[in-house]
């Protein structure tokens, strides 16, 4: 058979021809190409098969589970072409990496402004927020104007604290039913503050809930 396939520099091919010029008597199977040239086990037989056929290397069936089995061929000189090589760098992996696929989209186009699926979108830049001129603004200091009550807490509990005013002592609860569970909680929050009561909330049933009231918070100091 005439060999008249060139092999591709930096290819697995070209790399194992090399090995092999280096080491006549040695046999490699798929396996051990796939380990010693970095190289994906499936595609060895595609890759590997110009250069099998060209007789540049010799193959043969391998043990089942194993792949065919590869060692220098009849005509391995030829593609040598007696070009003085370095064995380290036959053994550096130089394939390149197969491409990544990208998600294709399939379907009705996308709208302007959308995202297509599979992309990231691009970070956004930050807005430098404008300075204030503070020399323009007309500042007026004042002596008579009181300081306004806070009653922010107060006025987001008020519309619990017919109920949980029930609770006038350590050790009383009353059961409500779980749907009100996680707005009692949140009032709660502030409803301590303004009161100082510690007062908890637990599971009854499945469709109801306790809230108690235990020993008294200790008093903020002013």
């Amino acid at each position: 058979m005439s060999s008249n396939h060139t092999l591709t520099t930096g290819s697995l091919a070209h790399r194992v021809c090399l090995y092999f010029g280096k080491h006549r008597g040695e046999v490699l199977n798929d396996a051990d190409i796939a380990l010693k040239f970095d190289a994906e086990r499936k595609t060895i037989p595609t890759l590997l098969h110009s250069a099998a056929l060209a007789q540049y290397l010799a193959k043969r069936p391998g043990a089942p589970g194993t792949g065919a089995i590869y060692s220098a061929g009849k005509k391995l000189d030829e593609a040598l072409n007696t070009e003085p090589f370095d064995l380290a760098a036959v053994l550096q992996p130089q394939d390149p990496p197969p491409a990544k696929a990208t998600a294709k989209h399939e379907g009705p186009p996308i709208p302007r402004g959308v995202i297509s699926p599979g992309k990231v979108p691009p970070a956004a830049k930050a807005v430098a927020r404008p300075q204030m001129d503070i020399s323009a603004i007309e500042i007026v200091v004042r002596t008579d104007v009181p300081l306004p009550t806070n009653e922010g807490p107060a006025k987001r509990v008020s519309q619990w604290l017919p109920i949980l005013d029930k609770l006038t002592a350590a050790g009383m609860s009353i059961e409500l039913p779980h749907e009100a569970m996680s707005a009692v909680q949140k009032a709660l929050i502030n409803y301590r503050k303004v009161t100082r009561r510690n007062i908890v909330t637990r599971r009854t049933g499945p469709k109801t809930f306790g809230v108690w009231r235990l020993a008294d918070l200790p008093a903020q100091e002013q």
